[in-house]
């Protein structure tokens, strides 16, 4: 590397000047810097490590020491007090952590983006049917609690089309995360292309089975792991920061240069690491986050504000997603209690076949009958044609205000919704586009939840809303599982 050889030279010259009868001048003192991994070292740590193993921190005059801290959060505040000067951590959490603190509170910030492109991912069983994102309706995911991948799920649930009300989500603890999947216990869990994904298959899944939903490719703009800084120290050191991201660009290059000899160097810092497993690792982390696209074009280390935005809006989607499904729940079920008509048999029953048949094959599918359920098949029948008679109600009620009110679903809508269908099967887009062209019926069940939302928003905007505080877990219940209400 240049900046070793420079060094390398700087210091032959300077003993030879003090050979020479030269004043040698005294050796300047290295500056400490203690540096948090958000969690146990594998091998995303590799680039300080081989700063660290091949001088690169030592020539910018800084002498490095890495420690683990318990999650981001604790590595964000450990900068944050300044018992760290910097840490690694997904620059999401970062700008989370930031709501949390208080103004006149400590602070951390982001200095340089190592990952271009975010691990958030879904990974599910291909033996359960799943083999894209739009296969997950009807499944059941286990969405982990805190896990960043949660956070942006529901900007691209919408981006793609997909209705977070048919997807059987449940919260689950990052420690179940694995077991519960490789179990069968749920179809699909929330996760990271770089840990879940591995973990899985170090759990003796087949790779075969394992199907990794990337949520960048679907539409996610979020950044990833990034370097952050004490501000206090930044400001007062400003030269140990740049030397801190020169190291670690040199050591990102080294570990490009030569993965086996970083890889070992990484394992031998493990706790039982396996080679294999962390060069796998590797190089994912390499390909799908580091060396990205937009790196090769613009750069290493920035960000786009436009993208960056973008990704904010989409943590946002979030929150405002799982308050407008408990605002339209109440809508619609004030507006089903507020009619009451004879419904056209044939609407019911033709309803009541579709809605059956998702049942019959979701009961199969699981190996189950009405009996697991806890009641028999007739009661299960009672019970959906209810939901069918519902459906049918709200159907020709949102029509008629729809009608009434001049609400109209234009084609460039349509068209929209289609390409976000699109997106959900990579490399198949051109034959989804040909589908919907020949498919006036296909077409038809696109414009129809189009059509739905914006009669309902249409309501909202009459109706008077009274916010309410609620705890995390209220807001993102299942607004299914609660009674309905008038």
């Amino acid at each position: 590397m240049r900046v070793v050889r420079t060094n390398a030279i700087r210091v032959i010259l300077a003993l030879l000047a003090c050979l020479s009868g030269g004043v040698c001048p005294a050796a300047r003192a290295a500056e400490l810097v203690q540096f948090s991994l958000d969690r146990p070292i594998d091998a995303v740590a590799a680039p300080f490590v081989m700063a660290q193993v091949n001088g690169l921190f030592s020539a910018e005059g800084l002498a490095f020491t890495m420690n683990t801290a318990a999650g981001a959060q604790e590595a964000i505040a450990r900068v944050a007090s300044g018992s760290s000067d910097f840490a690694l951590v997904d620059i999401n959490a970062l700008a989370r952590y930031r709501d949390k603190e208080k103004a006149d509170g400590p602070h951390a910030k982001a200095v340089f983006v190592l990952f271009n492109q975010a691990g958030y991912s879904i990974i599910a069983r291909r033996s359960r049917g799943i083999q894209t994102m739009a296969d997950l309706a009807g499944k059941s995911l286990g969405v982990v609690e805190g896990d960043p991948t949660a956070k942006f799920w529901p900007a691209v649930a919408k981006l793609n089309g997909i209705k977070l009300s048919t997807i059987k989500q449940s919260i689950i603890s990052p420690a179940v995360r694995e077991p519960m999947l490789s179990a069968g216990q749920v179809d699909a869990v929330t996760g990271s292309s770089f840990l879940s994904a591995l973990n899985l298959k170090d759990r003796g899944v087949p790779a075969d089975d394992l199907v990794l939903l990337r949520l960048a490719d679907y539409g996610s703009e979020a950044y990833g792991y990034s370097i952050i800084v004490n501000p206090a120290f930044a400001a007062a050191k400003p030269e140990a920061v740049k030397g801190f991201v020169r190291a670690t660009i040199g050591g990102l290059q080294q570990v490009i240069k030569e993965p086996g000899r970083a890889i070992e160097q990484v394992v031998s810092r493990m706790d039982g690491g396996s080679r294999d497993l962390e060069m796998e690792r590797w190089q994912i982390v390499l390909r799908n986050n580091i060396l990205t696209a937009e790196v090769r074009r613009n750069g290493l280390g920035g960000i786009d504000t436009a993208r960056f935005e973008k990704s904010i809006e989409q943590i946002a989607e979030d929150f405002k997603g799982a308050s407008r499904m408990h605002l339209k729940r109440r809508i619609l079920d004030a507006l089903d209690t507020a009619h009451d008509f004879p419904l056209p048999p044939a609407m019911v029953e033709h309803e009541f076949a579709n809605i059956w048949a998702q049942v019959e094959e979701e009961l199969k599918r699981e190996g189950k009958t009405a009996a697991d359920e806890g009641k028999t098949e007739d009661e299960l029948k009672v019970e959906y044609r209810k939901i069918a008679e519902r459906r049918v109600r709200l159907g020709l009620v949102l029509g008629k205000l729809g009608e009434q009110n001049g609400i109209t679903v234009a084609g460039d809508e349509v068209q929209r919704a289609i390409m976000a269908r699109a997106r959900q099967f990579p490399g198949q887009e051109q034959q989804v586009f040909q589908f919907y062209a020949q498919n006036q019926q296909a077409q038809a069940e696109i414009r129809a939840p189009l059509f739905e939302d914006k009669v309902v928003d249409f309501i909202a905007e009459l109706a008077t809303v009274n916010d309410r505080k609620v705890d995390k877990e209220t807001l993102f219940a299942d607004p299914e599982d609660e009674p309905a209400k008038a």
